[in-house]
């Protein structure tokens, strides 16, 4: 295991140039954490719901959406079409 010297310690030529190096971990630890949060199936699958809700009250269609839609609950479109209106 690697253990930090003071020798091996990394001198900054100014404070600007710590708080810079700083600054970008930071954004790029938070860039990360929006990233894995936003990026579960889940919540693509929520979306898609969504969407086609807001498309039908609008009387327009996806049919992809509706594919993604009718695969999560798995509901039968024939089944869909033949319910009375």
């Amino acid at each position: 295991m690697h253990t930090a010297t003071p020798e091996a310690a990394h001198v900054f030529a100014s404070h600007q140039d710590k708080v810079r190096k700083l600054y970008f971990e930071a954004l790029n630890m938070l860039d990360s954490a929006v990233e894995a949060r936003f990026s579960d199936p889940r919540l693509e699958t929520l979306l898609t719901v969504e969407k086609l809700m807001m498309w039908s009250a609008t009387g327009d269609m996806d049919e992809a959406a509706l594919e993604v839609v009718l695969g999560v609950y798995g509901v039968d479109r024939i089944s869909l079409a033949m319910e009375p209106a």
